[in-house]
């Protein structure tokens, strides 16, 4: 079961449309602001005891440090072919770790922890995390359990290309390091390979083609 029969009728009901619109600007790179944001309201949406992220919402925001998980010899920019991306602002040799994958990878274990977790952002965001999110098998044992997976920090920003392209991936299966899969020069795109952790999901996808009409 998706867990949908305890979810709220408005919560139920919400849709999300016209993402396509932020196709014709300039998109925003997400700042501390941004990501504080999401964070808040995914450990809300999916309650403290099942947040799979190192987030806390007993202190005030002015303590909280913000660290990002990328190496700093990369940057994020827009780019008017791709919108944003991560781009190399130094060389880095093989097996170089370029993003830590684990600190802020949020799972959603029920399509109602999702939609709820959607209702509580705004439409910008909304259409972000259905670029960024993806179909994800949450458990080692049994393939079946399949939710959704999002990256609620810098590494959603990476771009994709197919196996043999992308310049970065994982050391092994157990690794959430995102390492250099060979060297990387300065000005290069940081590309990663979707496919290598994607999984079908029709209720999910059937929310980014409603969201954003068949283009992501």
């Amino acid at each position: 079961t998706n867990g949908l029969s305890n979810c709220e009728d408005d919560i139920l009901a919400y849709s999300i449309s016209g993402c396509q619109k932020l196709r014709s600007a300039a998109q925003n790179i997400p700042d501390q602001k941004y990501w504080t944001e999401l964070r808040d309201q995914y450990v809300r949406a999916v309650g403290k005891d099942k947040s799979t992220i190192d987030w806390s919402l007993d202190h005030g925001r002015e303590e909280r440090i913000f660290k990002s998980t990328l190496t700093p010899h990369v940057e994020v920019r827009n780019s008017r072919e791709k919108g944003r991306g991560i781009y190399a602002t130094a060389p880095m040799p093989k097996f170089t770790k370029i993003w830590d994958g684990d600190s802020y990878h949020a799972i959603f274990a029920t399509e109602c922890s999702f939609r709820k977790f959607l209702t509580s952002i705004s439409w910008v965001q909304a259409c972000d995390v259905l670029q960024w999110c993806y179909g994800y098998d949450y458990d080692d044992e049994d393939d079946t359990k399949i939710g959704v997976g999002c990256a609620l920090d810098e590494g959603s920003l990476f771009n994709h290309a197919k196996e043999g392209v992308a310049n970065v991936g994982y050391s092994d299966d157990t690794s959430d390091d995102c390492i250099a899969l060979w060297d990387i020069e300065e000005g290069e795109e940081i590309l990663q390979d979707y496919d290598s952790f994607d999984v079908g999901l029709d209720w999910f996808e059937d929310l980014i083609d409603q969201a954003w009409g068949n283009e992501v």
